[in-house]
């Protein structure tokens, strides 16, 4: 029997907007006008909060996690579930640029023929080290980059792993750390690979086989970007400011913007705005390069000018509901759609007309 005939379909909960208003219902909140011409496409859900999404390479699929489970679902909420007794805890996903493959990682790895449902069972990973929830595949899909901890003494210890999807190596990047590594980015060139922690950057370079700390003092990184053309970076954290008019510290949260990362020309720069909540996810506009979309932990979305470090406007504002806290944002290839996935389990697609 086929897989097709085997997993289970679920048609999950899908509204459908006619036309585009210039105030928009968006998962219980509201999408202030349109930007950029983008208008809402569909709302479905899933049984719980979403841990991750990803694009397929032609842009009309998104694979979605719930951390038991993984969907596969078409632009209009219509979701497949792989639906196998062997899926593991899944807290990041991954999939290929250019082929039919999904990278799942949380407390196991595997990659997954999403054409057939075949687990390809591509390591054989040792018991003592446990595969943690971050994954990624290279632009150009040769390096599949994923991280794992070990506990040493009652400390976790975090390292990075590169496999090769052509010759089938694995190489372990010479980097450990106490921290739990958050996000890895490669740049658009596949040259570099950046990974973050929470209180530092370190950037793998492919062609000196080096790794190299970046310089500098960071606080509570909470997620990275890569810039869609060139070597430039965007993170989110949190900062410990003195309150103005007020001898009293406050956390503030922020975007930093880091230019010619890896160079004797590096430079990082702060958005003179910040924010009052954390944003949890950052996703930069393939089509418009000055453009960054973030998602924060009360439900908002903005979009921003990054060559002014400035919010455009807000795109979808759930009124400080924390329940539906934004858990990620991410633009297709192409950059004609906007995925934003909720806490509570609620996925909104826009579409970019034109």
């Amino acid at each position: 029997m086929s897989f097709e005939s085997n997993k289970t379909m679920r048609h999950l909960k899908l509204c459908l907007i006619a036309s585009a208003a210039f105030v928009l219902n968006v998962m219980n909140g509201h999408a202030v006008g349109q930007h950029l011409g983008l208008s809402q496409m569909s709302t479905f859900s899933i049984d719980s909060t979403v841990t991750a999404m990803s694009w397929n390479p032609d842009g009309n699929m998104l694979a979605v996690s719930n951390g038991d489970d993984v969907f596969t679902c078409n632009l209009y909420g219509e979701c497949t579930s792989l639906n196998e007794e062997d899926i593991p805890i899944v807290r990041a996903i991954s999939w290929h640029p250019s082929d039919n493959l999904l990278a799942t990682s949380g407390n196991m790895f595997n990659v997954w023929n999403i054409s057939t449902g075949e687990n390809l069972e591509i390591l054989n990973w040792p018991e003592k080290e446990a595969v943690d929830g971050v994954v990624k595949w290279s632009n150009d899909g040769k390096w599949l980059a994923f991280m794992t901890t070990m506990l040493v003494r009652d400390a976790q210890l975090s390292s990075v792993f590169l496999w090769n999807r052509d010759k089938g190596d694995l190489t372990e990047i010479p980097y450990e750390s106490t921290s739990r590594v958050s996000s890895l980015a490669f740049s658009p060139d596949d040259s570099q690979l950046v990974i973050a922690t929470p209180n530092q950057l370190a950037l793998w370079d492919f062609d000196t086989q080096e790794l190299v700390i970046q310089p500098g003092e960071y606080e509570n990184i909470l997620d990275i970007a890569y810039h869609p053309s060139d070597k430039t970076l965007a993170h989110s954290a949190f900062v410990i400011e003195e309150r103005e008019n007020s001898e009293f510290l406050e956390a503030r949260h922020t975007i930093f913007i880091h230019t010619q990362i890896g160079s004797s020309e590096a430079a990082r720069s702060r958005f003179p705005s910040s924010l009052d909540m954390a944003i949890t996810s950052l996703a930069w506009n393939p089509l418009n390069d000055d453009v960054l979309v973030t998602g924060e932990v009360d439900g908002t979305v903005r979009l921003w000018d990054v060559s002014q470090g400035e919010a455009i406007s807000v795109l979808v504002d759930n009124e400080q509901d924390f329940s539906k806290a934004i858990t990620s944002v991410s633009w297709s290839p192409l950059g004609n759609h906007l995925a934003i996935a909720q806490r509570d389990g609620v996925i909104t697609i826009f579409e970019q007309e034109n």
